[in-house]
Formats: C-alpha cells, sequence, structure tokens
C-alpha cells in the first residue's frame, strides 16, 4: 500500500519530520515524554538502558502475542513511545504488516521515524501526532489491532480512549494492551498517613513516619488526591467495566 492508499492519510500523519503544529501545552508534554523515555528513565547511562529496554521486550512480547497479528493486517500501537511495539510487530510479522504509531510526543515520533529508516520498514510505517482520547487521523474499522504499552495509565479519561479504540477498529478486531495498576500502593501511602496522622505528638516511632514520607513521595496519599491522579485512579476492574462503546 502506498501513502495515497492509506484512509489516514495527511500533512501530520504522512511526514511527521515536517512542521507538525500544535499548541503549546501539546509542545510542553512532548519535551516531557520524550526527555523522559529517551534519557531520564535510565539516566543516560547506556548499561542501564540496556537492561531496562530487556524487560520491557517482555512486555512488549506479551502484548503482541495478544494481539495475534498476521500478514497483511493494520497495526495501531497508541503511545508508541520509542517505537519498541510497533517495530517489534514489523520484526514478527515482516514486510506486509502496515503501522500506525500514534503518540502525543513530535520528538518520541521523530525518533521512532529515523528507527524505522534504519531498519528499512519506513515505507510500513505512518506517524500520527494526536492524544489517546482523540484519534484524529485514523478512520473508523481502518487496523485489525489496537496495541498499548502503559499509555492508558496517564491517560485523564480512559473511556473517551477506549471508545477511540473501539471505533477504529474494524469487525472482529483485537485490543492487547499492558498497563500498570498502582491503586494498591497509592491505598497503602493513604492508609500510612491515615495511621501517622493519629499517632500521639509524643511518640518517638519514626519508623512509620519514614515509611509513609518514601511511600508519599511515590503515589498519593489521600482519597481526594488518587482520585484525582490518572495512574492511581483505575484497577483491573474497572478497566474491564467500562461500558461499550454506544
Amino acid at each position: 500500500m502506498n501513502s495515497s492508499d492509506s484512509p489516514w492519510q495527511s500533512d501530520v500523519s504522512s511526514d511527521v519530520s515536517s512542521d507538525v503544529s500544535s499548541d503549546v501545552s501539546s509542545d510542553l508534554w512532548s519535551d516531557l515524554w520524550s526527555d523522559w523515555l529517551l534519557h531520564t528513565r535510565h539516566a543516560n547511562d547506556p548499561e542501564h538502558e540496556r537492561v531496562l529496554h530487556a524487560e520491557l521486550e517482555h512486555y512488549a512480547e506479551r502484548v503482541l502475542d495478544g494481539a495475534r497479528l498476521t500478514s497483511g493486517m493494520t497495526l495501531a500501537d497508541i503511545g508508541s513511545g520509542d517505537g519498541l511495539i510497533a517495530l517489534r510487530a514489523i520484526d514478527r510479522i515482516g514486510p506486509t504488516l502496515r503501522v500506525l504509531m500514534a503518540d502525543i510526543s513530535a520528538p518520541l515520533l521523530r525518533h521512532a521515524e529515523t528507527l524505522a529508516v534504519q531498519r528499512d520498514v519506513r515505507d510500513q510505517c505512518t506517524f500520527i501526532q494526536c492524544s489517546a482520547e482523540a484519534l484524529k487521523d485514523i478512520d473508523d474499522a481502518s487496523v485489525d489491532a489496537v496495541t498499548t504499552r502503559a499509555v492508558l495509565a496517564y491517560v485523564p479519561d480512559k473511556l473517551a480512549a477506549m471508545r477511540e479504540f473501539h471505533r477504529i477498529l474494524r469487525p472482529g478486531g483485537r485490543i492487547s494492551i499492558a498497563e500498570p495498576v498502582l491503586r494498591d500502593d497509592a491505598f497503602e501511602a493513604s492508609s500510612l498517613k491515615i495511621f501517622v496522622d493519629a499517632l500521639p505528638p509524643e511518640s518517638e516511632d519514626l519508623f512509620f513516619r519514614l515509611l509513609h514520607r518514601w511511600k508519599a513521595a511515590h503515589f498519593p496519599d489521600t482519597e481526594d488526591k488518587i482520585a484525582a491522579n490518572p495512574l492511581t485512579n483505575y484497577s483491573e476492574a474497572s478497566a474491564l467495566s467500562m461500558p461499550p462503546t454506544p
């Protein structure tokens, strides 16, 4: 399939290396996401990057197992980041697989495009800058599978994202995701806060105070904060109980 055959063809999606329009807020988050994925999370340490990448490949393989891709299919990898899942899918299926890489970060899309060029698979890929809640350049019923890894966890309106996934899937299509569920960790931090706040002022117990400070540095520690944080306001049960698309 050449670019003119693509139902999602647009100035933005066809060539992410060209000028990509977005508002100031989007540009700011794009910088943060690309800095995190390409630098901060492995502290610019090549050895740690190698170890981390090997660990993440395990999740990518499981996601692709669930997608059940075959020759001639089209995959939409949402929140594609550095292209881990999408490029691994091409490695698995070969030259007949069409891949849409959608991400909110223009720098990450450019990075993924560079990798695709290096692997000589650029013509199999389309790069789309958008949020998971608004897959604006992907047509209805145009893909065979949707994948994510650690993407929905950061999306404020998860139901809107799931509706978009359903919209772009062809009949019989599959959604395969791997998402961190951190609600229990946040509840533990909240319980520790309640316990520590109830300690008498004269208490010399430092252990639970230090434990709470450590937990609270990682997770919200009140019910209001837990409910307001996309990372902690959902569980496996709530994800599975999302109402179907009308």
